[in-house]
């Protein structure tokens, strides 16, 4: 199955196995595990993922439970705690992802 994540002016495809509890989850940790070898990408606090035959159904996907899912546990907290300097909000406890 493919999905398409798309974060700031990014937007790349990866096969998810349909069977996944999130495949939305799951593509948004591909993602994530793909910057690993672009250290100098930014990305947001929430993600756009939506299956590539359906373009109209977009999921969002917290960054931070991504980051999280891909073992990158030091950016999720900077994440984390960047967004809770700039804006009051701790990522951690929102459940974003739908």
């Amino acid at each position: 199955m493919k999905i398409i994540v798309k974060y700031l002016k990014t937007q790349e495809e990866y096969t998810v196995n349909p069977d996944v509890e999130n495949i939305y989850l799951d593509a948004a940790k591909q993602a994530m595990k793909a910057l690993r070898s672009r250290p100098d990408t930014a990305v947001t606090v929430l993600l756009q993922c939506w299956l590539k035959k359906t373009p109209k159904e977009i999921h969002h996907v917290n960054t931070y439970f991504a980051l999280l899912a891909a073992d990158m546990n030091n950016e999720a907290e900077k994440l984390r705690d960047k967004f809770m300097e700039q804006f009051g909000i701790d990522v951690s406890t929102e459940q974003i992802n739908n």
